[in-house]
């Protein structure tokens, strides 16, 4: 137990405050401040990707409008030429749409999903040690925790072993 509360920072937290001698609610107050300043600087970069993502199109299609330009410019005079501004006209809006759908935002999608399922984990972490702190009985605290959880992995305190 020693070993997990020293590799996570956020748990190790929590528990030193217990026992310090906070009361649950303290707990669960401070607790909830340093998840939801934490998840808001984790998921800045969010943001960042998916006004990338509703750029690049945009981008692709200046591109296409250059590409145009190009080929109309060149439609006066030799007509092997118009294929390269056609081919750029082309090119561009599917990049644009490429690294849209299949980079800037899947990771932005990534990164969120993984940051909610880091936020949830310490919510259930604050919720547990403010009833520590609280001093509750334990079959409380496991009905309390499994609450939170998909019956399918809900702890079962009588099949602890002893």
């Amino acid at each position: 137990a020693k070993k997990a509360v020293r590799g996570d920072k956020f748990l190790k937290f929590g528990v030193d405050m217990v026992i310090s001698g906070y009361t649950g609610e303290e707990v669960r107050e401070i607790l909830t401040n340093a998840i939801e300043s934490t998840f808001g600087r984790n998921t800045v970069q969010v943001d960042i990707l998916r006004s990338m993502g509703g750029a690049a199109p945009a981008f692709g299609m200046i591109g296409t409008l250059v590409g145009l330009i190009i080929m109309l410019d060149n439609l006066g005079g030799d007509p092997t030429q118009l294929g390269a501004g056609l081919a750029v006209a082309l090119l561009t809006t599917l990049y644009g749409v490429m690294f849209a759908r299949m980079i800037f935002i899947p990771a932005a999608t990534k990164i969120q999903q993984r940051e909610e399922i880091v936020r949830f984990r310490n919510y259930l972490i604050a919720e547990g040690l403010s009833l520590l702190a609280d001093k509750k009985n334990p079959r409380y605290i496991a009905d309390r925790m499994n609450s939170f959880l998909d019956p399918a992995i809900h702890f079962n305190i009588d099949k602890m072993k002893r």
